[in-house]
């Protein structure tokens, strides 16, 4: 049994099936590129942000070529989780094999998992720090935006996940038999 099987036995989470061939990785890959690249594009934008800092004045920023990589990133990142949305459900029309949406289902628990806890920094912050220039140098909009974009990625993983556990589900279910003809 390997690990991720190991994990659904140990937490009680019978049916799910993490054995993936060759065409099944690369259809998940497919299906993930667009959110991965967002999570670039949010981690681009928070290490362009924690080693340049947010300017005090306008004129006082990154030099203009991180300005630019820094202004791509962020408008990436406030675009993609909706268009990553998009392409996850339109993903999810066809049909996806019981594996697949295991793994799907065990991206969109992580991504839930990541929401939960940037959600909770952001709440920390925002009651523990009551000064503005605080919650700007701890970067609570930033921690909202990622909480926010993991919470949509998380959606989009788990519609996948429901709809390939559930269409493999119906095809195991036994079929019941017809009626018998009532006899008079």
């Amino acid at each position: 049994m390997d690990y991720a099987g190991r994990i659904s036995h140990y937490f009680r989470i019978t049916g799910l099936d993490f054995h993936l061939t060759d065409e099944s990785r690369e259809r998940i890959l497919w299906a993930s590129f667009i959110p991965f690249a967002l999570l670039c594009a949010m981690l681009i934008d928070l290490s362009l942000d924690l080693y340049f800092g947010r300017p005090a004045f306008p004129f006082h920023g990154p030099p203009e070529g991180w300005q630019r990589v820094q202004n791509a990133s962020q408008a990436i990142s406030g675009l993609l989780p909706f268009i990553s949305l998009a392409v996850l459900f339109l993903a999810s029309i066809s049909r996806w094999s019981r594996a697949e949406a295991s793994w799907m289902l065990a991206i969109g628990v992580v991504l839930i998992v990541a929401a939960v806890a940037a959600g909770a920094a952001v709440t920390a912050i925002r009651v523990f720090a009551l000064d503005s220039t605080k919650l700007f140098d701890l970067r609570a909009f930033t921690w909202m935006q990622w909480t926010q974009n993991f919470g949509l990625l998380a959606v989009g993983y788990c519609f996948i996940a429901y709809r390939g556990l559930a269409a493999s589900q119906r095809r195991r279910a036994p079929r019941p038999e017809p009626p018998e003809a009532a006899e008079e």
